[in-house]
């Protein structure tokens, strides 16, 4: 018999004591076993745990030949799955002599997040690529000889990271000579420069830009795009999927030859069900950008900057509309937790289990492109820009 959440005498369930958390925050819950029969088992393990899981469709060409000795290629579509841990704890919540009595259990777990931890995060399928940072609580009970983790479930749970103290503003500029792109015929230069109040926005925050110029050239501003993007990367088994996303936009007006722009603010305000906050490991990577473009004439390159800053999810916005997709070869998908209901009439543990306390493992995040000789904290992973850490 494979991996499953029941069998003909006993079965498994989770209830968490809610299903959104923040990071720092204790995860409580319980493991509930129902056994209507006696059943061989000895242990009872929970497993708190963060993945980062992906899928990419990709095309693959055969070629084959026929009878006639002609070739022919043939095109078939196909998924790559990968899946990265970030985090995980494991501890025993139960242990029976052998063999577990009919009647109905709950064994209670608790498991410290770290305070490092990223926010979960949910990309749906576009043509077939996804990705998402999951978190999740696994039970298992642990059974003799060819039963051996017999018994197995997995709940779902959110975690909300937690928002930096400290927290810098963002300057950039650039500098753009005009020419006729057709007889480079020099027209002077564009002077733009941009600034973020902050380098870290909640969703429930107006993103705050100024934004300056010096049009020291012949040709006019038609007007100056304000937008904030999300730059979307991931990868599976080598096979990779990229996506950009407009969250915001507003527009300046524009400015004539020879003006000059001082600090004109805008707001640009987030979506309300906007649920992706920055995250960089390496087989994903979300990172957003407040792109400032002064758009010129036709046969002008317009002057543009980019300035990165960290977004954080509001708290009462939730991150999955479903379930992660479930891989291919993967033996215990993600569930619902159970209603939390503690029953104090319920069985314990008959093998008295201590309580272990242990500190809150960091997230593993393995960035694929960290700077050489640069050491980075647990919280780099939603720090702008994301090249220079936030002081801890």
């Amino acid at each position: 018999m494979g991996n499953s959440s029941s069998s003909s005498n006993a079965s498994l369930s989770i209830a968490l004591e809610k299903v959104q958390f923040r990071a720092g925050e204790a995860v409580r819950g319980y493991v509930q076993v129902h056994v209507t029969a006696p059943i061989a088992c000895k242990n009872v393990y929970a497993k708190l745990e963060g993945e980062v899981r992906t899928h990419v469709t990709f095309e693959s060409t055969n070629t084959e030949r026929d009878a006639d000795g002609e070739s022919h290629d043939t095109t078939e579509q196909n998924t790559a799955y990968q899946r990265r841990s970030i985090v995980t704890e494991n501890i025993c919540v139960a242990t029976f002599p052998g063999e577990a009595a009919p009647g109905f259990y709950q064994f209670p777990f608790q498991f410290m997040l770290h305070p490092n931890l990223p926010s979960s995060t949910y990309l749906p399928d576009v043509h077939g690529d996804g990705a998402c940072l999951a978190y999740g609580v696994s039970v298992q009970l642990e059974r003799p000889g060819f039963l051996k983790f017999d018994l197995v479930s997995r709940a779902m749970l959110e975690v909300n990271a937690a928002i930096p103290r400290t927290i810098k503003p963002v300057r950039a500029g650039a500098v753009k000579e005009v020419e006729l792109c057709c007889m480079c015929c020099p027209r002077g230069e564009i002077r733009l420069q941009g600034s973020l109040s902050h380098n870290a926005f909640s969703g429930n925050e107006a993103v705050l830009v100024k934004v300056s110029l010096k049009n020291r050239s012949s040709e006019a501003i038609q007007f100056i795009a304000v937008e904030l993007k999300e730059s979307i990367s991931f990868s599976a088994n080598s096979h990779s999927s990229t996506r950009e996303n407009v969250l915001a936009a507003t527009e300046l007006p524009g400015l004539a030859a020879g003006g000059t722009l001082e600090d004109a603010s805008v707001q640009l305000k987030l979506p309300p069900s906007f649920a992706n906050s920055s995250v960089r490991t390496s087989l994903l990577t979300i990172q957003p950008t407040v792109e400032v473009i002064a758009v010129t004439g036709c046969c002008v390159t317009d002057p543009a900057l980019n300035l990165p800053v960290t977004l954080f999810r509001a708290p009462e916005v939730v991150a999955f509309g479903k379930l992660p997709r479930k891989h291919k070869g993967e033996a215990v998908p993600y569930a619902k937790p159970v209603p939390y209901h503690p029953d104090t009439q319920a069985l314990g543990s008959p093998i008295q289990v201590e309580a272990t306390v242990v500190d809150p493992t960091a997230p593993h995040l393995e960035e694929a492109s960290a700077p050489p000789q640069q050491v980075f904290a647990a919280m780099e992973v939603q720090a702008v820009p994301m090249s220079t850490p936030l002081v801890q």
